[in-house]
């Protein structure tokens, strides 16, 4: 079961739509054809906490976990 999780600063929304970023993570992990439509879990955590690098408060973040089961070839994980 691949988990998509999308963590992003909270300031994101001001430059880009959160709930958009995670409908393509999901629309591109169906279009890869790599899992089951039914096992793929996309999902995004807010960050209300954090620094980035000189601290300027106009910066945002956006970092993207993959999670799969073991069993998958390098091949795979790298596609």
């Amino acid at each position: 079961m691949p988990h998509f999780i999308l963590e992003y600063s909270e300031n994101l929304a001001e430059v880009a739509s959160p709930a958009n970023l995670l409908k393509q993570v999901h629309a591109l992990a169906i279009a890869s054809g790599l899992f089951e439509v039914s096992a793929i879990r996309v999902r995004g955590e807010s960050r209300d906490l954090y620094n980035i690098a000189d601290g300027d408060p106009n910066y945002v973040f956006v970092h993207l976990t993959v999670r799969m089961q073991k069993g998958r070839n390098e091949q795979t994980k790298r596609k």
